[in-house]
């Protein structure tokens, strides 16, 4: 997201046209991924960013 909002200030993105210019870089670079065979690094990436941490906590009484 941080380059998507890099391209958004040196293209003096219109804040009306940021949400469509974003979904079609997003859906180009999954998209991407799809086709280059690392859909196990994606699926691996949204699981570490979505994962519980109560589930992946250290506690000692469990």
């Amino acid at each position: 997201m941080r380059e998507i909002e890099k391209i958004f200030r040196a293209i003096r993105c219109a804040d009306e046209d940021k949400v469509t210019l974003a979904t079609y870089m997003l859906q180009a670079w999954f998209l991407h991924v799809l086709s280059s065979g690392q859909r196990a690094k994606l699926a691996s990436t949204w699981m570490d960013a979505h994962a519980d941490p109560a589930s992946t906590s250290m506690d000692a009484n469990t």
